[in-house]
């Protein structure tokens, strides 16, 4: 059973993937005949998402007057997932309402607190992509060798368990703060590798 938050980011396991379901389910997650088509890996990476968005502080992006504003999560490129992230739309996370963008263009301009690359979008992403510190966008993909190669949080399977790692080079130049909490049941790294392809500029 999910007894705390870390719990719940570190153990999702066969073993207990049945009752997050149903947690899910009780709490308005997957309550549609629609839902039951998304498949069980990818209701449980966004519910793990959903989960790490506690742990996270924008500094530039909310001031003290604007606490009930958006909090916009951006899906880059086609992918089915996208069907699994839709579900967290119009949810609360510390006081702000999620609006979920799919398909989105990786050169969008719209305001992404959080840009989620899609597996389809990797060869489309554009050269340097993933190196603007002064973005205000954390950036998750379950692509493999993403925070490797500069994304933020990459959502991992190791041993039939979804394990977050950070890029802390990533994350230390940017204006995002992650808790402790969040990477004290991490795997951190530091250095980053070219190893997603890029478009040329």
């Amino acid at each position: 059973m999910v007894q705390n938050d870390n719990y719940f980011l570190i153990r999702i396991t066969r073993h207990n993937v049945a009752m997050l379901v149903f947690a899910l389910i009780f709490t308005g997650f997957f309550t549609s005949p629609a839902h039951s088509a998304i498949s069980l890996e990818h209701k449980v990476k966004v519910a793990t998402i959903f989960k790490l968005l506690k742990f996270v502080h924008w500094e530039n992006a909310f001031s003290a007057t604007s606490k009930n504003s958006n909090l916009n999560i951006c899906v880059i490129g086609k992918h089915e997932i996208s069907k699994a992230i839709d579900l967290v739309n119009n949810k609360q996370v510390k006081g702000h309402t999620i609006k979920v963008f799919t398909n989105v263009a990786p050169e969008s301009e719209l305001e992404c607190h959080v840009k989620y690359i899609t597996r389809n979008a990797k060869d489309d992403l554009p050269k340097n992509f993933l190196d603007d510190a002064s973005s205000n966008s954390l950036t998750i993909s379950d692509i493999k060798g993403f925070a490797k190669s500069g994304g933020m949080i990459e959502l991992a399977i190791i041993d039939k368990k979804i394990r977050l790692i950070i890029n802390r080079q990533a994350t230390s130049k940017s204006p995002i703060r992650l808790s402790s909490k969040l990477l004290d049941i991490a795997i951190l790294i530091g250095k980053n590798e070219n190893l997603l392809s890029g478009k040329s500029e």
